[in-house]
Parts: C-alpha cells; sequence; structure tokens
C-alpha cells in the first residue's frame, strides 16, 4: 500500500514537473513571437524610410539639375501613356502546338 501512494505521488509530481516546463516553453514562445514582431516593425519603418529617401532622392527636379551637371545629353525613356506603343494594337503570344500522342505507349492506364 504504502509503494503503491509513494509511486502516485512520484507520477504526479513528474507530471507536474512536465506540465510547468511545458507551460514554460509556451510562454518562452510567446515572447520570441513578440521580440519577432517587434523587430518586423522596426525593419518595416526603416524600409519605409529608405523609400522615403529615395523618392525624394530621384524626383525629376533633381534628375534633371543632376544631368545638367554632368552635361550629359538626356534622352526620355518612353512611359505607359506614350502612344507609339499603343497604335500598332494588342500582341497575343503564340499559342504551343498540341504534343501528338505517341501509339506505343499506354496512356491513362488503358
Amino acid at each position: 500500500m504504502f509503494g503503491k501512494l509513494t509511486l502516485i505521488i512520484l507520477s504526479l509530481g513528474a507530471l507536474s514537473c512536465v506540465l510547468l516546463v511545458q507551460r514554460q516553453q509556451r510562454i518562452d514562445l510567446a515572447a520570441e513571437m513578440s521580440r519577432t514582431h517587434m523587430r518586423l516593425r522596426q525593419h518595416e519603418r526603416a524600409l519605409w524610410r529608405l523609400r522615403t529617401d529615395i523618392a525624394f532622392a530621384t524626383r525629376p527636379d533633381r534628375v534633371r539639375r543632376a544631368i545638367e551637371r554632368l552635361g550629359v545629353e538626356w534622352e526620355s525613356i518612353p512611359g505607359r501613356l506614350d502612344q507609339r506603343r499603343w497604335n500598332d494594337g494588342p500582341h497575343y503570344a503564340e499559342v504551343p502546338p498540341a504534343p501528338v500522342p505517341r501509339g506505343d505507349r499506354m496512356e491513362y492506364g488503358g
């Protein structure tokens, strides 16, 4: 009787230790997820700051001034509103020919 009671108490103690370990792991995982999310937000903020800096540095008036300082002749790149591109009409990709079934192999299990 004493042996059974001791075994039950030890089993319950081991089970409670396992549950405490799992609980602590879950808490640690939640904390790590929170830290990762915070780092992600910081990186996104830094990315938006860089995008803003790039957009500010590449404004058309600044690009024109930089080209004038370099003394290079500027040739504009046609944009999507360039009407010369649209006069030809739409161009579609060619459809590849359908594969010809070979007669010497069985297809679809038949």
